[in-house]
């Protein structure tokens, strides 16, 4: 092997590496959501089935999507047992995702994105 397909082999090497980071700068933003999202339908689902959120969940809930890397996060919920059966309940969740991308050939500058999550479910438990 000759020094000419060592130069080469390093220069595609150093190509590959450099478009593998730039798609994971892109795809990183895109599961951190992902997972946002996730860890809030299960929380969606508790509320639909208690009737709202007590402050003990919201707080576990705001926990969980600070650990995911989640900024500023706000929680609007009815408690639980504000409302009765079949009637809506509305869930929002918003924060802010700060993530690092590529803006130059050797510059990296924090950006930040925001979160927002929202349903309205059906209150499902019989109050008495």
């Amino acid at each position: 092997m000759g020094i000419d397909q060592v130069i080469v082999a390093g220069i595609v090497i150093i190509i590959v590496i450099s478009i593998c980071l730039v798609f994971f700068d892109f795809l990183m933003p895109l599961y951190a959501k992902q997972q946002f999202e996730n860890v809030c339908r299960t929380y969606v689902l508790i509320a639909e089935s208690e009737n709202g959120l007590s402050t003990e969940k919201s707080n576990r809930l705001k926990d969980k999507i600070m650990t995911l890397g989640v900024e500023e996060v706000v929680i609007t919920a009815q408690n639980i047992n504000e409302v009765k059966r079949n009637e809506t309940i509305e869930i929002k969740v918003e924060g802010q995702y700060v993530v690092g991308g590529i803006t130059g050939l050797f510059k990296r500058e924090n950006k930040i994105m925001s979160f927002k999550f929202e349903s309205e479910v059906y209150a499902r438990r019989v109050v008495n």
